[in-house]
């Protein structure tokens, strides 16, 4: 058996009839049954094919310019010509059989290494190590078919964690954030998200001889990092960012019918064990991931990569993911920007999908994925539009530490030592969670506003009038659903209703400082 991931149909999709099927990648365009998105057996595997599928056509076939870019998405090219775009470059995507191989190291001795093969489970971000006392991950995959098998690896590739001595993390750094632009099928998904040539330090495909190492790091042998000794920018292609390899692996099949722990399909050949090494391809600061935003602390320090934490998909992060920050300190990825530069009647169709995993040093905490919407915005009115937006998260951030204040103060308390007990950190953090969430809908209902007003140069008073009733409304809706019982007990009534009204008066300044004073004295009665 032989796995091609360029020629054979591999990828799990739903498609537009409700089934879900094995694609190949130059299927994308079929206009029969087309397909809309990934299925595949985890969430992680879902955002990490988009990023290969991606990276396949941007090495295969990238427009020209945005008008290229355009014509494309409107009229997807045939079957034939994205499989004839695609053909150059399958012999770098076999899984199987004579190397090179996918995202495997050229040059491991499988005999050499026999005796320190792992489990096939490891490559999988979140499976625990041997000394793991977490009971909630499953520690039962012990056979990957090669469909799973190249979705893990590409997986593991993409967002490599910190993993011990000498294993490096991933191209962008360990835990990264990744964002897409999603649209309403797996073609025009994907294509929003490839750069056009003419765009900044976009490079095309070198010729053959130049692809091996520079951009595909698995075609020769690796470049270790013993020392410290740092891949840098310069040392490789634009095209490398899509098919960084941090880790040293060799996957190690045998003929064995059996059953696929992941998907559940059968197989003829499979795999129980791979082999790793460390010290793989140690990248340097200079590499910044087209489907990655960055960050950095001051306009002189060095960007480093948005994180999948826990939080990274609440609506306070939407602005610095899609625009920016006003201060210069939060860049878009530049599948973001460029999108949008699109027509506004394309980008009106574009949403975000933004992922990763909470990482704390090697140790996962989960997977984290969000969307978000797009607003067509030019350039003229974006800088505009960030400060308007900071100010509506800056407010709702005031108004949710007024809020935990006047709880802690309400119902945290020595009279009651075991029902204070009850109120610890993870609460308060369950209680911001909540607040966020349910400020979501008027958050975004208040950003589209907005976005018109700037437009328009028009005023922006009842559009902050309605997000300041919403924070008002929420505020006090989750004071009363924790600290309303302290309001009728007759020995903590008197605090829990100073606490109420001291952060309805805490909030009323806000209201006043940040949204123009649009909540009047009689509304917060």
């Amino acid at each position: 058996m032989s796995l091609n991931l360029v020629r054979d149909r591999w990828l799990p999709a739903v498609l537009a009839s409700g089934r879900v099927e094995r694609i190949a990648p130059w299927e994308l365009t079929r206009a029969d049954d087309p397909p809309l998105d990934l299925a595949p057996p985890r969430h992680d595997f879902r955002l990490a094919l988009l990023e290969f599928l991606i990276g396949l056509v941007q090495t295969a076939c990238p427009p020209k310019n945005v008008t290229k870019r355009e014509q494309w998405y409107d009229a997807p090219p045939s079957l034939e010509t994205l499989r004839q775009a695609m053909e150059p470059y399958a012999r770098f995507f076999e899984l199987l059989g004579e190397r090179p191989l996918f995202q495997q190291d050229l040059t491991l001795d499988p005999e050499a290494h026999a005796k320190s093969a792992i489990p096939i489970g490891a490559l999988l971000i979140n499976y625990p190590g041997d000394s793991s006392l977490d009971f909630f991950v499953r520690r039962d995959i012990e056979t990957m078919c090669p469909s799973c098998a190249a979705m893990a690896l590409q997986t593991m590739q993409a967002f490599a964690p910190s993993g011990g001595r000498g294993n490096r993390t991933s191209l962008r750094g360990g835990g990264p954030l990744s964002t897409i632009v999603l649209v309403e099928n797996l073609w025009q998904t994907v294509w929003a998200n490839v750069l056009p040539l003419n765009a900044r330090d976009v490079e095309p495909a070198p010729t053959a001889e130049g692809l091996p190492g520079a951009v595909f790091p698995w075609a020769a042998p690796t470049r270790t990092s013993e020392n410290g000794k740092v891949f840098r920018r310069a040392d490789g292609h634009f095209l490398h960012h899509y098919w960084g390899m941090p880790r040293r692996y060799l996957l190690l099949p045998v003929e064995d019918h059996a059953r696929c722990d992941l998907c559940g399909d059968e197989a003829e050949v499979v795999f129980h064990q791979l082999i790793r090494r460390p010290h793989g391809y140690n990248y340097g600061e200079d590499w910044m991931h087209p489907l990655t935003p960055y960050r950095r602390q001051s306009a002189d320090k060095p960007w480093f990569s948005g994180k999948g934490t826990s939080y990274a998909t609440a609506y306070t992060n939407w602005l610095p993911l899609v625009y920016g920050d006003s201060n210069g300190l939060a860049e878009p990825a530049r599948c973001v920007q460029a999108a949008r530069e699109d027509s506004a009647d394309i980008a009106n169709e574009y949403g975000l999908l933004a992922g990763g995993y909470d990482m704390k040093s090697a140790k996962c905490r989960g997977w984290c994925e969000g969307s978000f919407p797009i607003l067509p915005l030019d350039g003229e009115v974006v800088q505009d539009f960030r400060t308007e937006v900071e100010t509506l998260v800056k407010a709702a951030g005031m108004v949710r530490d007024n809020l935990t204040k006047a709880i802690r103060t309400a119902v945290v308390h020595t009279s009651n030592p075991a029902r204070s007990k009850a109120f610890g950190s993870s609460f308060f953090a369950d209680l911001s969670a909540s607040f966020w969430a349910d400020t979501r809908a008027a958050f975004f209902v208040a950003a589209r506003e907005l976005a018109e007003v700037v437009k328009a140069v028009a005023s922006d008073a009842k559009v902050k009038q309605g997000w300041a009733r919403a924070l008002r409304d929420e505020a006090d809706t989750l004071f009363m659903r924790v600290a309303g019982p302290e309001l009728t007990h007759p020995d903590h009534a008197r605090r829990a209703s100073k606490a109420f009204n001291e952060m309805r008066k805490l909030n009323q300044g806000v209201y006043k400082n940040h949204l123009g004073g649009t909540i009047t004295a009689k509304e917060a009665a």
